[in-house]
């Protein structure tokens, strides 16, 4: 009977190596397929292959089902691959007719495109089944020995590492030679940080393809790479594991374990229900006819709707926003608006406010929702800081370059540019045409930026608030923060002033770097493009492009400690603080 036992074992391991090598074969397939231009040659060996990983995949998975002993747990444990096999199979038996019928329906494809994209859908189904098991051991990083910390910070450097390779495809470039290393690497860290600098214009230099990339890197990068795993990994199981619970409630900020994979869907739910309905708005403000629909006007608004919630700045309009289309466009502008206050305000303010207003129980129950200091703060100090801004730019801005503008189209640019400064990084005018206090303005809303456990960046609304309340508290001689009757934490009070001294920090030492290599350049404008990489804003008075390769790396590696958060990136490089078992004398140093 043992012996029977590991028999069974042995054939187990075997088939996972078949289905490990067959899957990832199917994936350098389809690599190959839609980033590589093949010769009809070529086109031949490439549909050989998908023909054979198809086969023995099918076959993997019906070999398991002989050895298992209880085929219904078998079925119901692979059920998906399963399903996968019989969408393949009726594929297999369909093939002829359905090439066949679409030949008909199409003159500009030949039976040689046809049967090749068919073939295609096959190793999308395969690779389908790579991700399922993928995820089904996604507790893997919770067994590691890493510090929490650093799990996110390696799973962003992964999918920027692999949007880099993606971006370089020839495909994705519309020249004949692909995309440089270092426009790569810079492009996938804007993309998957969400900031929006670009060396490149992705409107030109980038084809529908290397588009798609980015706004994929953007979507994974707004969500989080580990919250996006996770969500999938419960939608498909049904849970996690108790492990990947307790790896995940820093994450999304929940105490209660059993609550987790509930703010997961939660929080993807909320996320693209939101982009979804921005790109509805957006898609009516260009004209779009919902009867009729156009599609280049469609892939726009969509494109447009997550870059704005994601708070990333990207644009597939060439000049960007400053295009006439949209420029004075008061329906589409407000709308980005709107996307990237409710992206920059964060989810869980969001859910606590959503929470507070629609169910809130009885006024004399014990269990009454209440706003939490958290969102008050977030709250006030988005429309503080909007109102500020807006004002600012309004009275010190003249907009001499647009002549075009009437009062009330002053306004109306004055509190876009106050929006968007908070780490979203659209630009309607011209950033570069701004004057130097409008900048300086802009760089101060950029550095405080978004509201906690949103896409944005910055040192966050609530740092800024916390750390002005203890000034304003210390000078009237008190020795704790309160506000709306409660104390702040200290320990928050201690991390909020960590914050904003780990940001400038960073910027003491990158920035250096930038003007370093960039000798002929204005320093207040490599001032706002710093502060605008670690506040993943995206904002730039047109250097980016300029700028050296030395100065580029700066700028990524502000990017990445901006979206991980500076004190996060840090904390992450050091082990578990261990408790020590003595202390040593205190002393008083002199400060101020």
């Amino acid at each position: 009977m043992s012996e029977i036992k590991e028999q069974y074992k042995a054939i187990k391991i075997v088939l996972d190596v078949i289905f490990t090598i067959v899957t990832l074969t199917a994936l350098i397939l389809l690599i190959i397929v839609i980033g590589f231009y093949l010769t009809n040659e070529q086109v031949e060996i490439i549909k050989n292959m998908m023909r054979a990983t198809t086969i023995i995949f099918v076959f993997q998975e019906c070999a398991r089902w002989f050895i298992v002993k209880n085929r219904i747990n078998y079925i119901r444990s692979r059920f998906i691959e399963n399903i996968l096999v019989v969408l393949i199979l009726i594929q297999f038996v369909l093939q002829h007719t359905t090439i066949g019928y679409l030949e008909s329906l199409s003159s500009n494809y030949g039976i040689i495109d046809i049967s090749f994209a068919y073939l295609a859908v096959s190793q999308v189904l395969v690779f389908i089944a790579f991700l399922v098991e993928a995820l089904r051991h996604n507790n893997i990083l919770s067994k590691t020995h890493l510090h929490p910390g650093a799990i996110p910070a390696l799973s962003f450097a992964v999918v920027i590492t692999i949007g880099m390779f993606l971006l370089m495809l020839p495909k994705a470039s519309p020249t004949t030679s692909s995309m440089n290393f270092v426009d790569a690497l810079f492009t996938a860290a804007s993309a998957t940080c969400v900031t929006g600098l670009s060396t490149v214009n992705i409107v030109t230099d980038y084809t529908t393809l290397g588009r798609i990339i980015i706004i994929c890197l953007v979507q994974i990068g707004g969500i989080g790479v580990m919250t996006l795993t996770s969500f999938f990994a419960s939608l498909i199981f049904g849970g996690l594991s108790y492990r990947m619970n307790v790896m995940i409630k820093d994450i999304v900020s929940e105490d209660n374990l059993s609550e987790v994979t509930n703010v997961l869907k939660k929080i993807t739910i909320f996320t693209l229900s939101f982009e979804l309905l921005g790109a509805i708005s957006l898609y009516h403000s260009l004209g779009g006819s919902f009867l009729y629909p156009d599609i280049a006007k469609l892939k726009t608004a969509a494109f447009h709707a997550v870059s704005a919630f994601c708070n990333a700045g990207f644009s597939t309009l060439s000049d960007g926003l400053t295009n006439p289309i949209v420029q004075n466009n008061h329906l589409f502008l407000s709308t980005i608006m709107i996307l990237i206050i409710f992206g920059g305000f964060g989810f869980f303010a969001f859910s606590n406010m959503f929470s507070y207003i629609f169910f809130k129980k009885h006024r004399y129950s014990l269990n009454k929702r209440r706003f939490t200091l958290s969102t008050r703060l977030a709250f006030t100090m988005t429309i503080l800081l909007i109102f500020i801004g807006t004002i600012s730019i309004f009275l010190l801005e003249d907009f001499h370059t647009e002549t075009w503008m009437t009062t009330g189209d002053k306004l109306f640019h004055s509190l876009f540019i106050s929006v968007t400064s908070r780490t979203a990084g659209f630009n309607a005018i011209n950033t570069g045409e701004l004057t130097h206090t409008s900048c300086f303005i802009i760089t101060a809303l950029m550095f405080i930026g978004a509201s906690p456990g949103s896409a944005g960046g910055g040192i966050k609304t609530t740092t800024f608030a916390v750390i002005v309340l203890h000034f304003w508290a210390y000078i009237r001689g008190k020795d704790y923060v309160e506000l709306y009757k409660r104390r702040i934490n200290p320990a928050s009070v201690t991390k909020a002033h960590l914050v904003f001294v780990v940001y400038i920090l960073v910027l003491l030492v990158l920035t250096p770097v930038i003007t370093y290599y960039q000798p002929l350049m204005h320093f207040e404008d490599i001032i706002l493009e710093a502060v605008s990489a670690i506040s993943t804003t995206g904002l730039s008075t047109g250097i980016t492009s300029k700028l050296a390769t030395q100065s580029k790396i700066a700028l990524i590696m502000l990017m990445f400690i901006g979206r991980i958060g500076a004190l996060s990136f840090f904390i992450a490089l050091f082990p578990n603080k261990q408790e020590l078992r003595y202390t040593v004398p205190e002393e008083r140093v002199m400060i101020g």
